[in-house]
C-alpha cells in the first residue's frame, strides 16, 4: 500500500485538528460496491494520520467482504425446503413455504466466518392454514452472532379434507389390502 498518493476507490475526505483530538482524517472509500468510512483521530502527525487511514482501509478489505446476505439466505432456506417434508394434521397437501422480510440485503461479514440457520416450524400446525400465516422462524446467525429472525411464511393455503377425501383415503387403502390379498392367494 502506498502511504503517499493514491488509494483505489477513495471517493472523500475530511481532514482536521483540534488540542484534545489531535491531528484527524475521515476517510470515505468504495470498492466493488463495498463503502467504508475510517476515522482516525489523536494522530501526532499528517504523515501519522494518512498511515493509519491506510492500514485501516488495507485491514478492512482484507479481512471483510460485502456479500448479499439475503440471497445467501434465500439460497440457504430453499435447499432445507426442498430437503423438509413438514406434514399438516387434516391437510390435504404438504406444507409450502416461504420466507417474510429480511431486515439487511447486503451485509460486511468477515471472511473467516460462517453463515448459519437455525430453523423452528411448529409441529403442530392444523389445516385450515391460511396463506401468509407464520408456521415457523429462522434465526440467521454470522459465526455465533445472530444477525437477524426471519419468519417463515405459508405460501400457499392449505385447506381441510373433506369427509370425501377422508373416504377416498379408506378406499384407496382398501384396495391396496384387497390386491394384496388376491395376489398371495392366486400364488398359492
Amino acid at each position: 500500500m502506498n502511504y503517499y498518493g493514491f488509494c483505489p476507490g477513495v471517493n472523500g475526505v475530511k481532514t482536521g485538528f483540534t488540542n484534545e483530538a489531535g491531528r484527524c482524517l475521515v476517510t470515505s472509500i468504495s470498492r466493488d460496491g463495498f463503502d467504508v468510512i475510517t476515522v482516525v483521530l489523536g494522530a501526532d502527525t499528517k504523515n501519522i494520520r494518512t498511515k493509519d487511514s491506510l492500514k485501516l482501509i488495507q485491514y478492512t478489505y482484507s479481512n471483510f467482504t460485502n456479500i448479499n446476505i439475503a440471497e445467501v439466505i434465500n439460497e440457504k432456506f430453499k435447499i432445507w425446503a426442498d430437503t423438509t417434508k413438514i406434514n399438516v394434521t387434516k391437510a390435504i397437501l404438504p406444507l409450502d413455504m416461504k420466507l417474510g422480510e429480511h431486515k439487511y440485503n447486503k451485509y460486511a461479514i468477515n471472511r473467516n466466518d460462517n453463515i448459519t440457520l437455525d430453523v423452528t416450524v411448529s409441529n403442530s400446525l392444523i389445516a385450515p392454514i391460511k396463506e401468509n400465516t407464520i408456521v415457523g422462524e429462522i434465526i440467521v446467525k454470522i459465526g455465533e452472532n445472530i444477525l437477524e429472525t426471519i419468519s417463515i411464511l405459508s405460501a400457499i393455503e392449505l385447506k381441510r379434507k373433506t369427509p370425501f377425501e377422508y373416504l377416498g383415503i379408506i378406499l384407496s387403502n382398501y384396495n391396496v389390502i384387497n390386491n394384496t390379498l388376491v395376489t398371495v392367494f392366486t400364488t398359492v
